[in-house]
């Protein structure tokens, strides 16, 4: 997966900031997210499932981070494997919050590869958990996605 450098320098930053909290260990360390003058990063090194943490709300946040990153590049399956990853654990946490980002962000991934019903789930679900929440942001978020989806369909009703 290649990052954008602004993008891996802010997942750098964050990643250097756990890790000299001493909460990241394993494979995934600001040495293996380097900086270079390039305008991207090859992060294939770095397999979901070394992604060791000890606090379980970090390790959600880290997997949704990388997800993000995967989309936007549009590796589709490797973000899949992230965010699910990130779902599961803030579903297990009761992080509705970071529950209802991710499942925006899977919601954004299935609109991609063509899998609208699938998408439609996700961010509606997102939708209903923002409402909960009065987080008037996510819910305007879930709400612009449920639209392009509608408009790239021609569904105008």
């Amino acid at each position: 997966m290649k990052i954008p450098s602004g993008l891996a320098k802010k997942l750098a930053l964050g990643l250097a900031a756990a890790h000299a909290q001493g909460l990241v260990h394993g494979q995934l360390h600001p040495g293996v997210l380097h900086l270079t003058n390039q305008p991207n990063l090859d992060t294939h090194s770095i397999p979901p499932q070394s992604v060791q943490v000890a606090d379980v709300a970090l390790t959600a946040r880290c997997r949704h981070v990388l997800g993000t990153l995967c989309r936007l590049q549009g590796d589709y399956p490797s973000a899949l494997v992230w965010l699910e990853q990130a779902r599961d654990s803030f579903s297990a946490l009761d992080d509705r919050a970071g529950l209802t980002l991710t499942l925006i962000e899977i919601g954004r991934v299935r609109f991609q590869q063509g899998e609208y019903p699938s998408a439609r789930r996700e961010l509606e679900t997102s939708l209903e958990l923002a409402r909960g929440l009065s987080d008037t942001p996510a819910a305007a978020l879930a709400l612009n996605n449920l639209g392009i989806m509608a408009t790239d369909q021609g569904d105008y009703e």
